[in-house]
């Protein structure tokens, strides 16, 4: 057995010192997100077509009884094995073969609806739903307010999140995935931005929540107080694991954040100064002042402050960590990168989140989503080779909105056609606003911050437990599938008996008392 220290060296190496990949490989990975959630949406339509959901209400759920729920717990063991499974395939030992499985599967789904087009028999759909179905009854049943599309986006931040930070530490996890040192783009590099627009475009301010301003300054600072205090978990959760860290002799990469910077104080640094921001910035134009942030940012990055030396090599140009400043520089001027990714994010929200009554109504933002991603996308292969995760830099920034841009363009092409399918089988008699609460999707995105934070938990019990970088592929893989097993299951459990852990987890220790969680939106 390797020492503990020696070997802690030779992990930080494992996970160190990448350039990345192609943008064009990380957008073909994210696309098995979509693809997945279709399959599963489309499955379960015609597997259930006799079974059409039922909205409830919040009285409704409170009296059922969990019995009335453990039929469907078979239902969410296909929803693993169809939502959980394939991108993590894809992520690691399958990851050669993705635009391979993308065709196959997207040919096999469409061999399946056309096959149940052919057999009028099994009494699931029309033979005539796709060639002769009048389209406007389609494009004009009604919808719901709350937004599918969301739940899948934001699920799939945690879920992919969980993925990458335990299958990184194994052999399976394939190198060029791993956060780019200093210059290029890795899998892993997505996820902070991930996280920022995940949280931005349902943040009060995006959703037109926030108090009525009266011009005064004590009305605003109420605002901001009420941000920073429903934002301290995130700053006891970053000084918590930095004890913890520390403490435990973990290993840990100092170029990613700093030595005692991590992703907790990011958001929370990012979080309110947004707030501070927002009280004097319309939500719809707050994109703008994220323009102007970022451009500054960059001047100063390139220009005769120096900032892109200082940040890379510190105060000695050899890499020096003396002082809170100089030991943290990453973390802390990377802030004013990832705040324009959130202004951004909140520009979005309040444009997702315009009412829209009609199927037809989300054709709009769909194109509008995919014409920027493709957009931004040209604009960040350009500069390719300076995008900087360590520095948030510019092409940065535009790469992160790109990337998102894609995954919610994806997910809300997956709403709009299975919420069509879905009233095409029922006959345009299911509720305008009947939602599949019963995915697993759903019970990830209801406990967000506690499957975060079990997800870090489990990865550092499995590295301390086991030499992760000497394990086989066999074991890599049956390690990774327990782990993502272990963190639905809880999940689902939670979410069948209705008990809500993100809210009530850390207003007890400080006694936060605001709805409108940072992390929980449902």
């Amino acid at each position: 057995m390797m020492p503990s220290s020696a070997y802690k060296a030779e992990h930080e190496y494992f996970v160190s010192n990448h350039t990345g990949t192609s943008i064009y490989e990380i957008s073909l990975i994210a696309s098995t997100v979509p693809v997945s959630i279709l399959v599963r949406n489309v499955l379960t339509a015609l597997l259930f077509a006799k079974q059409p959901a039922v909205r409830k209400t919040r009285q409704d759920k409170i009296r059922a009884k969990p019995s009335s729920f453990r039929h469907s717990y078979w239902r969410y063991l296909i929803d693993f094995v169809l939502l959980i499974i394939p991108p993590f395939l894809c992520t690691t030992i399958l990851a050669d073969y993705t635009a391979r499985i993308l065709i196959f599967t997207l040919t096999s789904l469409l061999f399946i609806l056309c096959a149940a087009t052919c057999r009028k028999q099994l009494g699931w759909i029309p033979t005539f739903i796709f060639v002769k179905h009048n389209c406007k009854l389609i494009l004009n049943c009604a919808v719901s307010g709350r937004r599918p599309f969301i739940v899948y986006f934001r699920s799939y931040v945690c879920i992919s999140t969980a993925i990458a930070i335990l299958s990184v530490d194994f052999g399976i996890f394939p190198r060029r995935f791993c956060k780019a040192e200093t210059w290029g783009t890795g899998g892993m590099d997505v996820g902070v931005g991930m996280f920022m627009i995940s949280n931005a475009i349902v943040s009060a301010e995006a959703r037109g929540k926030v108090l009525t301003y009266d011009g005064s300054l004590s009305s605003k600072l109420r605002s901001v107080s009420g941000t920073v205090h429903s934002c301290l978990p995130l700053l006891v959760l970053g000084l918590l694991r930095t004890v913890s860290v520390k403490a435990a002799d973990y290993q840990e990469h100092a170029s990613e954040y700093g030595a005692h910077w991590n992703f907790f104080f990011t958001l929370f640094v990012v979080r309110v100064c947004a707030s501070c921001l927002l009280c004097y910035i319309p939500a719809r134009f707050a994109w703008l002042c994220g323009l102007v942030i970022i451009t500054g940012y960059q001047c100063a990055l390139v220009g005769p402050l120096g900032w892109q030396k200082y940040i890379l090599h510190g105060s000695d140009g050899k890499g020096s960590r003396s002082g809170i400043i100089d030991s943290n520089r990453e973390g802390i001027y990377s802030c004013l990168g990832y705040l324009a990714i959130y202004l951004g994010g909140v520009a979005l929200g309040s444009y997702l989140h315009r009412p829209r009554y009609r199927l037809w109504e989300w054709l709009y933002p769909l194109v509008q989503l995919s014409l920027l991603s493709i957009f931004l996308s040209a604009c960040s292969s350009g500069y390719e080779s300076k995008i900087s995760r360590r520095l948030a830099n510019f092409p940065f920034v535009i790469w992160q909105c790109a990337y998102n841009a894609q995954l919610l363009a994806g997910c809300l092409f997956v709403e709009i056609f299975s919420h069509g399918l879905r009233e095409v089988i029922q006959g345009y008699k299911s509720p305008s606003n009947v939602q599949d609460e019963r995915c697993l999707l759903y019970a990830v995105n209801r406990s967000g911050l506690f499957y975060f934070l079990l997800a870090n938990v489990l990865t550092g019990l499995v590295n301390v437990s086991m030499e992760t970088i000497y394990a086989g592929p066999a074991t890599s893989v049956a390690v990774v599938l327990t782990y993502l097993g272990t963190l639905s299951l809880v999940c689902v459990l939670l979410h069948v008996h209705d008990v809500t852990i993100n809210g009530k987890l850390l207003q007890g220790i400080l006694d936060i008392s605001r709805k409108d969680s940072f992390i929980k939106w449902q």
